[in-house]
């Protein structure tokens, strides 16, 4: 089931880190530590992958200014970074 907020844990250097994704979390953020995402937006026609904005704008935010609904999209990329493997319950 996929929760608004998702433990990510992932291997980094040999070292485990952990970050919470939420709808809160800004497109830069996601895209730094999930980059395969990207496609996600691209699918969409979101052009936040190549947006300035995407450093101090929110996934929630994304989502609204491009009329999809926020946490139908949020449920998308967890599905998305769970089926990558990077993910963790």
């Amino acid at each position: 089931m996929i929760i608004h907020k998702a433990r990510v844990f992932l291997s980094r250097y040999n070292q485990n880190v952990n970050t919470i994704i939420t709808l809160d979390t800004t497109i830069y953020e996601l895209l730094k530590q999930y980059p395969h995402v990207a496609s996600l937006f691209v699918q969409k026609h979101m052009v936040c992958v190549g947006c300035p904005m995407g450093i101090f704008d929110t996934i929630r935010e994304a989502a609204l200014y491009h009329y999809v609904d926020p946490q139908k999209f949020f449920d998308q990329v967890m599905l998305l970074i769970q089926s990558s493997g990077n993910i963790s319950e």
